[in-house]
């Protein structure tokens, strides 16, 4: 990597050492935020060219380590190892939630309904953070063992729990449904949700899809069978999976995948859509483009992993 001064010289504000790697790519509109594991957040409006961080508030003595960012049109939620913070102001300040857990590492957001899972309990909050109930105690839900992954629509959120299968939780009147059939693997490392399909990225059985809201599932028995995902995205009429065995894609909702043989790198480990082409981020740095057609965003990260 070239570097001047621990900065990346392709990426000017972006500190970068060995133990450095990025955990988190997001955008909002026309802004991109970085999630480090040493150095916080960074964030950058001009398609990545330039970067500052944005940790006003979030302790940076010792490293900070981010693992989700999402938002909504009041908030922006940041994942880290020393709790949930939020921000009002696109990131400028942030504010810590002593609330909620400090070992938490997904947080899904729809409108003024938030929901965290973590290792223990699941928190919602139906007023855009300002209470939050542990759900699962009052619907006698058994404690989690994993942290756990989670969607939702606007009537339920959906936590996959490694443990006891799948959740619907209701966000209107949290009534729960557990809803496992067919899934004989439970151990969901990835939860993807589009209309009325479900899918299910397992630790070490394969894909699950559901077509019914996980009424009940089945196998799917393709070239993802033994893939590890790390995460779905909808780009135009296709998905898009990150796997650690490159990029694939499918053009019927998740039931039949091809590797896109264009891609070099093999460990994807974050893939988002941003403007007009996708993000890649791997252990070689960001790639930008379309299936079949990629670039390395930047030559010079080439040492550093993306997550």
């Amino acid at each position: 990597t070239n570097s001047s001064n621990g900065l990346i010289t392709g990426y000017p504000g972006i500190y970068c050492n060995q133990s450095e790697s990025i955990y988190e790519l997001y955008t909002d509109g026309d802004f991109l935020y970085v999630g480090t594991n040493c150095h916080g957040i960074y964030f950058s409006s001009d398609n990545g060219e330039n970067w500052q961080q944005m940790n006003e508030g979030i302790p940076m003595e010792t490293r900070t380590r981010v693992y989700d960012i999402s938002s909504n049109n009041e908030r922006i939620y940041a994942m880290t190892d020393k709790g949930v913070y939020y921000s009002t102001n696109t990131g400028q300040n942030w504010q810590l939630d002593d609330r909620l857990p400090f070992d938490g590492e997904n947080i899904d957001i729809n409108k003024s309904n938030l929901c965290i899972p973590n290792q223990k309990n699941i928190y919602i909050s139906k007023d855009n953070g300002t209470n939050w109930d542990i759900i699962n105690q009052k619907l006698s839900i058994p404690s989690f063992s994993y942290n756990n992954f989670i969607t939702s629509d606007s009537n339920y959120f959906y936590i996959a729990d490694g443990n006891y299968g799948m959740y619907k939780l209701s966000n209107i009147d949290t009534v729960r449904k557990q809803f496992s059939y067919g899934l004989t693997q439970r151990h969901a490392k990835y939860l993807y949700k589009e209309d009325s399909i479900l899918i299910s990225a397992t630790e070490c059985g394969g894909l699950y899809y559901s077509n019914n809201l996980g009424d009940d599932w089945k196998i799917i028995n393709n070239l993802l069978v033994n893939i590890k995902i790390n995460s779905i995205v909808k780009f135009d009429t296709l998905l898009i999976a990150a796997t650690d065995s490159g990029i694939y894609c499918s053009s019927d909702k998740g039931i039949q995948w091809k590797k896109d043989l264009s891609f070099s790198e093999v460990n994807v480990n974050s893939i988002i859509s941003y403007n007009d082409s996708l993000l890649a981020g791997t252990n070689n740095g960001i790639y930008i483009g379309k299936l079949g057609y990629w670039n390395k965003l930047n030559s010079e990260i080439s040492d550093n992993q993306i997550n």
